[in-house]
């Protein structure tokens, strides 16, 4: 049974280091325009501004000879600050429970501020080159130590955004809308995520999730089989997982199912085994 409905808000704290970084300042161009019909000169263009950073341990002369995992186990260029928040409503029972929920949170609001090794390369160049120079092998690395621009490497701090991430996401007991499962309980569950800062691994144009889920009530099976789409790509998901003698708990997920079964694509696979001692 469901209790009274309930608002909870959750608050999260976390120190963040960042191993490397590399940044170009959005509407960096590079153009090549060669003129038609053939003869006269071709037009190089670079406009950019390249920011990065990493960590010492990223130098040539400090690179392992083979494999080693030494190489990141230390390795930083940044450090920073990071929150998560979100509120959930639903009607929940004593022992949290809902047969309804929705939420709305925010994760990775923060920074990380690099200190090491952090150059920036610029250019704002067009060149003019002969036609009858383009296959000189001078005039070719000409070229590109012109395009290549210049690289400060005065070592300021450079501050970049998390991946800030807006989450909006509702469930439901299916039994509350009349459909059930003799001797099982069936869900559904949906989100819309949104970055909100332009940094790798927020979905700036949006990213929308639904899923389906089937238990048994006293919680020893689950079972779900989701649907995402991001950017014009689409996946299954699928998880399942079993508790034996209320001591051995084991989870199986992939976040992409028709990959699993295909020769030519890269698979994913989590396994989790956890025993309450």
């Amino acid at each position: 049974e469901s209790g009274e409905p309930q608002l909870l808000a959750g608050l999260g704290l976390k120190y963040v280091q960042g191993i490397a970084m590399i940044r170009m300042t959005p509407g960096s161009t590079f153009s090549i325009n060669y003129p038609y019909p053939r003869g006269g000169s071709s037009l190089f263009g670079a406009n950019y501004q390249i920011d990065f950073a990493y960590p010492s341990e990223f130098d040539p002369n400090h690179l392992p000879n083979g494999f080693s995992t030494n190489l990141l186990a230390n390795a930083s260029a940044g450090s920073g600050l990071g929150a998560d928040i979100g509120f959930t409503f639903g009607a929940f029972d004593s022992s949290q429970n809902s047969p309804w929920q929705f939420g709305i949170s925010i994760s990775d609001i923060g920074y990380i501020r690099w200190t090491k090794n952090t150059d920036v390369r610029t250019a704002d160049t067009l060149l003019t080159v002969s036609n009858s120079n383009v296959g000189n092998k001078d005039t070719i690395n000409g070229q590109l130590a012109a395009l290549s621009g210049k690289l400060n490497t005065t070592d300021a701090p450079i501050t970049t955004s998390l991946p800030t991430t807006l989450h909006i996401a509702g469930a439901l007991d299916l039994s509350q809308i009349g459909i059930t499962l003799s001797g099982t309980r069936l869900g559904v569950a949906a989100e819309y995520a949104l970055g909100l800062t332009s940094v790798v691994g927020a979905p700036n144009n949006g990213r929308f999730g639904f899923g389906a889920t089937l238990g048994i009530p006293s919680g020893s099976f689950h079972i779900a089989l989701g649907f995402t789409t991001q950017d014009g790509v689409s996946g299954l998901t699928f998880a399942i997982g079993f508790v034996i003698a209320n001591r051995v708990m084991i989870d199986a997920a992939t976040s992409g199912l028709t990959q699993l079964f295909q020769s030519t694509s890269t698979r994913d696979a989590i396994f989790d085994i956890k025993v309450l001692l």
